[in-house]
């Protein structure tokens, strides 16, 4: 699998160059994501890349790293939004830095969407964006967050994620006991612990009651901010019923 920005040119001084570079990256963002059944109405809608904000030097920049291209089945459209009532038809919708106080209220709009929010400001993740471009040693970057893609059902390969920086939003659950798991919904990644860059494991032993519920929560390791987290997540989580109690051992690993 083939990707344009394995070898991005470093950015110079010059916006234009740094405007090509991040164009790319928005094609290929669409190209290999795996969309959400419901994101068309037709096997041939286009996918509409929609630019929040923003001087209007970038879209020329766009239109024309998408000329002539086609996803499949799905031409290609650019278009400028200013208000989330003209986000509905978005497939792709970048956020340009300089709408970065406005970036948590269209996020928390969109909750229920599935279209693919991309930012380019440093907060941009920790208000619910999924992919956000970054410049680090002179080169345009990008780091993901998972928790958010999966919220709107949209999948990238492992080798495509594996490019990332750090997944600021990244939480795998293991279980190290036998006894089955109805619901287990993942803790969210804190805020502080986003900010201060905090990762790690935490490992927590759960006494479950034999319906299922959990009825006490232990941390046996982890830093205090993540283990925090972790036991407010586990204590709604239900287990099968079993024909007597049982301790039950869990390890979440944030942001690695």
């Amino acid at each position: 699998m083939a990707f344009l920005f394995l070898a991005g040119p470093t950015v110079d001084s010059q916006s234009a160059s740094e405007y090509r570079v991040k164009a790319a990256y928005l094609y290929n963002f669409a190209k290999l994501a795996e969309w959400s059944p419901n994101t068309f109405s037709t096997q041939t809608s286009p996918i509409v890349f929609c630019v929040f904000g923003g001087d209007d030097d970038f879209l020329p920049v766009l239109r024309t790293t998408l000329d002539n291209k086609s996803i499949g089945a799905h031409s290609l459209a650019v278009k400028a939004v200013s208000s989330p009532s003209e986000m509905d038809s978005c497939t792709l919708l970048f956020f340009r830095a300089s709408q970065s106080g406005r970036v948590a209220g269209v996020i928390r709009r969109m909750a229920r969407s599935s279209i693919l929010l991309v930012g380019e400001d440093p907060g941009f993740l920790n208000n619910g964006g999924m992919i956000n471009l970054v410049l680090k040693d002179g080169k345009v970057r990008f780091e993901v967050n998972s928790l958010a893609l999966d919220r709107a059902n949209i999948r990238f390969d492992a080798s495509f994620l594996s490019m990332a920086l750090a997944d600021t939003g990244s939480i795998r659950v293991q279980h190290s006991t036998s006894r089955a798991v109805r619901s287990n919904v993942p803790p969210e990644y804190p805020d502080l612990a986003r900010q201060m860059n905090i990762t790690g494991s935490v490992h927590l032993q759960l006494t479950v009651s034999a319906e299922g519920s959990v009825k006490d929560v232990r941390v046996l390791g982890g830093h205090p901010v993540l283990a925090q987290a972790a036991v407010q997540a586990v204590r709604s989580w239900k287990y099968r019923s079993a024909p007597a109690e049982s301790v039950e051992l869990v390890r979440l690993t944030f942001g690695q």
